[in-house]
């Protein structure tokens, strides 16, 4: 995946570990996958969340994927300094723990 930003590379193998399908464009890798939100990032985190339905926490510079959690999202996730806020494709609001995944409400 040459030319990619490093981040953008980072989540792109990470999600194909965890069986997202990762769709190349143009002249091979576009780096497109199924995330209809943008990345949150803060220190050495990623966070993002995908339509078909995973909420990811990744290690930005190895791309590790730390926790991964089911859950489907078109609007996006928000973040705090101990917590994850996903809009889930249903409608509602789901909190989840940053360091783990678990559902808090």
């Amino acid at each position: 995946m040459p030319g990619l930003h490093p981040a953008i590379r980072a989540v792109t193998l990470a999600a194909r570990r965890e069986g997202f399908e990762v769709i190349g464009i143009r002249r091979g890798w576009g780096g497109l996958i199924d995330i209809d939100s943008g990345l949150a990032m803060d220190g050495d985190d990623l966070f993002c969340v995908a339509f078909q339905g995973r909420v990811a926490r990744i290690a930005r510079e190895t791309g590790v994927v730390v926790w991964a959690r089911e859950l489907s999202s078109n609007r996006g996730l928000a973040i705090d300094d101990e917590s994850i806020y996903v809009s889930t494709a249903d409608g509602e609001v789901v909190k989840l723990e940053r360091s783990t995944g678990t559902e808090v409400w």
